[in-house]
């Protein structure tokens, strides 16, 4: 397993051990009340949903997210279990693979023409 995979799976397992506690004694909606009592809660919530929102935006941007099947169900996924449902889907993405050349960052060629 290389050590990429090992992270996500650790942060995965801590983070769903951890979140599966909080819901379980505080209640699904309960990061809700502390939002709006707080604003450091509303700074955090709100914080969480533009980083997983740049998260998909970047995803659905990637040609072998697309290559993937329907995406959709992960974004609901998130909805509902937060940074957990975009873990999983990191984990489950094939290993290597693709066309290089769709992969400028990775060493391939931008296929897009240039400025000018």
């Amino acid at each position: 397993m290389s050590p990429r995979r090992l992270f996500l799976v650790v942060v995965l397992v801590a983070f769903t051990a951890y979140s599966t506690f909080v819901v379980g004694t505080r209640g699904y909606f309960g990061f809700l009340t502390l939002a709006w009592r707080e604003r450091w809660g509303m700074q955090v919530l709100l914080d969480l949903t533009i980083a997983l929102l740049l998260f998909w935006d970047r995803a659905l941007a990637d040609p072998r997210a697309r290559a993937r099947g329907p995406v959709w169900p992960w974004l609901v996924a998130t909805v509902f279990l937060g940074s957990i449902a975009p873990l999983v889907w990191l984990l489950l993405a094939p290993r290597g693979g693709g066309d290089p050349r769709s992969h400028p960052a990775e060493g391939g060629v931008d296929p897009r023409p240039g400025p000018g």
